[in-house]
């Protein structure tokens, strides 16, 4: 290990961009250096204002350029487009010194298309029409090689670039970013196809090795959107180009958890010389989850069944046939046979009949052998059908493992997933092909394949299985078949994701070393556990995840691959070739982390913890000691009137004795409404009330923008609506928050409590609660109550409403998963304290 690191601040210091670092600053750099130059994982939280943005840039360049390290790039990864821009603008002050480095913001192709900007092309529809476009493109270069009007498709590409521009620059031409392009405004066209000569000239340019702009041209999305165009080559292709040249990257969680993102783009960055950082990583576990959870409606099985039917007819020569005759001849080829496509379509129509009677078996034991009739004459509601059957004491199964097992398909899988992969290639070489089109997303047969993948990968601790019965918007009287819930219901087949932490830790490990930070990380101790860090320092971190694996297909597509000048040389022709996986192929790269010594694979982590920067006499903080508003506890209103004008009264008081904005945080959106109609009919209330509601990003902003506008008001949200966390309010514009509850998610559902199972086997049936709902809940309040105190001259006060964050709730206080700093703040008054102790600090501050 290398010696610990105990300075001399010259080794970052001129990196640093302004002349005196807070004192937590030099600590968290001089810390995460010394970490990561083992290759550890350094964990920090840190309140606002503690500036980790820049301890972690500065920390993470300074060893980027030490040539004694390994570290090529720092890779940012955050949750918040606010804080995208925060990275940028930090990486932007330290360039403006003694020290420069090269940036690029990763964003996805509507964030960078010229036609999108310039309005010729809608967002929503931009994916199928960029591959369109760019389909049409490479088709024509290709059709006047083999025609024989050019020798190579880079000639043609130059063209068709030089024929879509315009006629009178001034005037004509596309205008994006606020610059203009070559090109003609309109989506140009050639025999009557459109074509895209963004990305012909961008061929073009890999065919000659040239790039349309360098790395460091430009850090943010407008500034990649303006090289490009200026260029008159594609933006996305050309930041995909000058990625392992940046010695900073910024991107969001999908470009380390998506499987697809990785595959398609981020998987050459998992190696050991990037030294990744988390930001918001309070989120990391609820974003691993979300991406390892994965779902298909029954329709979209019934649709994969059809793209098998299809194929199998061509391969019996029915139908067209030109298609016949290309399927006929790529599966003679292959190495799989038409009774093996067979025997795929034998498993899919096996799974669907399996589904089905799991669903209507649930359905006569809910509402008996008339539940056809119950369905119509009752009120819906989503309906979860666990897929799980105990198949011997303490030994959980599936329906479909079961099934496998009894009729010998169970080592089939693996075929099934790669065929699953042909069937979908063929459909999309036919399209291609014969119908000169690009196909519109994914086709059905991939969806069921990624479904069944991860649905036989997990086991049943992290995975949970079940059917959802969606209630209709209306009743579909024409419905027929062997499904008739659906005339009420859309089904789906659905599998969860319950407990990310292998998967987060295997991910974290593809690394050369992490830092992982955010405001809310306490109780640090149950985040290394529950992120799977724990593993990873003592060595004992799985080998791999869904994205390290994806990671790897990507290296090896890349190794297979050429690049254009291959293409013209006829290197790279993929007509007859198929890229697959079984969907649990090993890394055939592996480095010495594959020793399986835990002493060599471990690594070392470091933890700090710093406090709040700012005057603790600018702020004031009360918990109330009221009766758990709590569901059962406070519903329904009409029952729970007394418990109601307690916390109304609360509320209330906040909003009387704070001299400005105050924000009104409840357990949901709902309740937001309640709080907003009792606030009104209070004669002693007379600021105007808002309400926040579940909305678009766009909307939001509108509503915050209205909130700081003028007079001061009050807005009611929900605890885990958007204006909880990633929103700033500067200045004056927030003088005081109320959090009423705790906001501990439902947990009546199949999979809450299939979650907490997960957690309670993994780490004790006491912490399994707390772990899975109650800590990530603290956060949500903790990062609510960061609301009011963003600088050093803010003024505010902060209250929790609610018996549990006070000592006197006993055993289920939440206090305990606060940090020691946190709760030394937070004073526990009576509900009619409150208000005297709020006007006596707001007095203080006149005075």
């Amino acid at each position: 290990m290398a010696t610990k690191f105990t300075g001399p601040r010259d080794y970052w210091a001129d990196i640093f961009p302004f002349d005196s670092p807070y004192q937590k600053q030099t600590v968290g750099i001089n810390e995460a250096v010394d970490t990561l130059q083992d290759n550890g994982v350094y964990l920090l939280e840190g309140e606002c204002g503690t500036g980790k943005t820049l301890i972690a840039l500065t920390a993470g360049l300074s060893l980027v350029r030490d040539r004694n390290t390994r570290f090529k790039r720092v890779f940012v990864v955050t949750s918040k487009k606010q804080q995208l821009r925060a990275f940028e603008d930090d990486l932007a002050a330290i360039n403006s010194g003694n020290s420069y480095f090269r940036g690029l913001t990763l964003v996805g192709k509507a964030d960078v298309c010229p036609y999108v900007d310039a309005g010729e092309i809608d967002r929503s529809d931009l994916y199928h029409r960029c591959d369109e476009l760019r389909d049409n493109t490479d088709r024509m270069m290709s059709e006047v090689v083999n025609d024989g009007g050019a020798e190579r498709k880079a000639d043609v590409g130059a063209g068709l670039a030089s024929r879509a521009e315009a006629d009178d620059p001034r005037t004509d031409s596309l205008e994006a970013a606020g610059v203009e392009s070559p090109y003609q405004r309109e989506v140009p066209e050639f025999l009557g196809e459109a074509y895209c000569p963004f990305f012909a000239r961008h061929f073009v340019n890999d065919f000659t090795d040239q790039k349309a702009f360098d790395a460091g041209d430009g850090v943010t999305p407008e500034e990649t959107l303006r090289n490009g165009v200026q260029a008159g080559t594609c933006p996305h292709a050309a930041m995909k180009h000058v990625v392992e040249e940046c010695e900073v990257l910024i991107g969001n969680y999908q470009h380390i958890l998506d499987t697809l993102t990785v595959q398609g783009f981020t998987g050459k960055l998992f190696t050991k010389d990037t030294l990744v950082v988390i930001d918001e990583a309070h989120e990391l576990v609820s974003q691993a989850r979300d991406q390892l959870s994965y779902s298909v409606s029954m329709e979209t099985l019934d649709y994969a069944i059809q793209d098998v039917d299809m194929v199998l007819n061509w391969l019996d020569g029915k139908g067209h046939g030109g298609k016949a005759a290309l399927v006929r001849s790529t599966v003679e080829n292959a190495e799989y046979t038409q009774e093996d496509i067979k025997r795929l379509r034998w498993f899919l129509e096996k799974t669907r009949k399996l589904f089905t009677r799991r669903t209507v078996s649930y359905l006569k034991d809910e509402f008996g052998e008339g539940w056809q009739r119950s369905l119509s004459n009752r009120t819906l509601s989503e309906v979860s059908i666990s897929a799980h059957e105990e198949v011997r004491p303490g030994e959980e199964s599936d329906i479909l493992r079961e099934w496998m097992g009894e009729h010998g398909a169970e080592d089939d899988w693996h075929r099934i997933l790669y065929l699953g992969f042909s069937v979908a290639y063929l459909r999309e070489k036919v399209q291609k092909k014969i119908d000169k089109e690009t196909p519109k997303g994914d086709f059905a047969i991939e969806q069921v394949r990624e479904m069944l993948h991860r649905w036989l990968l997990g086991n049943h601790t992290e995975y949970y299985r079940e059917v959802n019965l969606h209630p209709k918007d209306t009743r579909d009287t024409s419905h027929s078949g062997d499904r008739p819930w659906e005339a009420e219901y859309e089904t789906e087949i659905r599998v969860n994701n319950c407990i990310p932490q292998d998967e987060i830790a295997a991910t974290l490990d593809a690394f050369g070393g992490a830092i992982v930070m955010s405001a809310t990380l306490e109780p640090i101790d149950v985040y290394q556990q529950v992120t799977g860090i724990s593993k990873i320092e003592h060595g004992i971190q799985p080998f791999d995840s869904l994205v390290t694996k994806a990671a790897s297909r990507f290296k090896n597509v890349q190794r297979n691959q050429g690049s254009a000048r291959d293409v013209d040389a006829g290197l790279d022709e993929d007509d007859d070739e198929e890229e697959g996986d079984d969907g649990d192929s090993e890394d055939d790269e592996k480095d010495e982390s594959s020793d399986w010594d835990p002493e060599r694979r471990k690594r070392r982590v470091t933890t700090a913890v710093f406090d709040m920067n700012f005057p603790a006499e600018n702020r004031a903080s009360y918990a109330v000691e009221l009766p758990k508003f709590t569901y059962s506890n406070r519903w329904p209103p009409e029952q729970n009137e007394q418990l109601r004008a307690q916390y109304r009264d609360t509320i209330s008081a906040v909003v009387n004795t704070t001299p400005g904005n105050v924000l009104v945080f409840m357990p949901s959106y709902a309740e937001g409404e309640w709080a907003a109609e009792v606030l009104r009919d209070m004669d002693s209330v007379t600021k105007p009330i808002l309400v926040d509601e579940s909305s678009s990003d766009a909307e939001t902003e509108a509503l915050k923008r209205e909130f700081v506008a003028g007079e001061p008001k009050v807005l009611t949200t929900s605890l885990r609506g958007t204006l909880t966390e990633g929103v700033d309010f500067s200045g004056d514009q927030l003088h005081g928050a109320v959090i009423c509850g705790v906001p501990i998610t439902n947990t009546g559902s199949e999979v809450a409590t299939a979650i907490q199972d997960a957690y309670a086997e993994r780490f004790g049936n006491w912490n399994g609660f707390n772990y899975a709902f109650t800590v990530p809940a603290v956060r949500k309040t903790r990062q609510a109550l960061g609301r009011v105190i963003r600088g050093t001259e803010d003024v505010g006060v902060r209250v929790l409403a609610d018996g549990r964050y006070t000592e006197s709730a006993g055993r289920s206080s939440v206090l305990r998963h606060f940090p020691e700093h946190a709760r030394d703040e937070f004073e526990s008054v009576s509900g009619g304290e409150l208000g005297d102790r709020l006007a006596e600090f707001w007095r203080s501050r006149r005075e």
